[in-house]
């Protein structure tokens, strides 16, 4: 529903000639900057990319994900005899 909202005022602005701080007020959008870049997204990139929600980060995949490096018990275990060794002095 938010973004039929935008193409809407896209639209509207246009149609009935309105400045950008005009529509900004019409409609209570805080800020002008946010008018300009739907417009640019509007007749740039089509109707169809305003219509599609895309805040906030991007979701990771398994794939994107980073693997975390896995310590052999070999290296562990050397590590607690090392630290034992420094514990004793």
């Amino acid at each position: 529903m938010i973004d039929k909202f935008k193409v809407c005022v896209i639209e509207y602005m246009h149609a009935n000639y309105l400045s950008l701080n005009e529509t900004a007020a019409l409609f209570g959008i805080p800020n002008e900057i946010t008018l300009t870049k739907w417009a640019r997204i509007y007749y740039e990139e089509g109707q169809e990319v305003l219509l599609v929600e895309n805040r906030g980060r991007k979701k990771r995949t398994d794939k994107n994900k980073p693997t975390k490096p896995r310590l052999d018990n070999v290296v562990i275990e050397n590590f607690y005899g090392i630290l034992t060794v420094f514990t004793k002095i």
